[in-house]
């Protein structure tokens, strides 16, 4: 019997990152999954106004939150808990190892980045990358 597993799949504001989180959801999630739909901030984000900063957070939780209820029905049915984290950091990489080792990922699902700040899919029939949790951990330490 397979053990639930948690995946986490690299977002941003895109079309991309939703078919890229759909891809995931259909293709990788099994019932009794967690799926946590990962976006990751710039620290620079913080040095700004702190004050000008916290509407801007939250109403970019609120558009993740929004992208996310399209998926409810979906995961409801297939049985999948899908939640979103929202975090900071001055390296995308180190951020994605230390949530992957937060959560205890079993799988880390990120597109091909446009730019090198961004995470997700660059075109919808780009072929997806997954990358194994302890592949990326094994390169962290070398």
């Amino acid at each position: 019997m397979l053990q639930n597993q948690t995946i986490l799949v690299g977002v941003t504001l895109d079309t991309r990152s939703r078919e890229l989180l759909t891809w995931s959801l259909v293709n990788h999630a099994l019932p009794g999954d967690s799926v946590v739909a990962l976006h990751v901030l710039p620290s620079s984000y913080d040095k700004s106004e702190s004050n000008a900063k916290a509407p801007a957070l939250l109403s970019l939780a609120k558009d993740f939150n929004a992208i996310l209820a399209v998926f409810v029905g979906f995961c409801n049915l297939k049985q999948i808990d899908l939640k979103l984290k929202i975090c900071r950091g001055p390296w995308i990489r180190k951020v994605l190892v230390r949530e992957v080792n937060c959560f205890g990922a079993g799988k880390l699902i990120l597109g091909v980045a446009l730019n090198p700040r961004a995470v997700g899919p660059s075109s919808t029939n780009t072929q997806q990358r997954r990358t194994n949790l302890r592949t990326i951990s094994r390169r962290r330490t070398h």
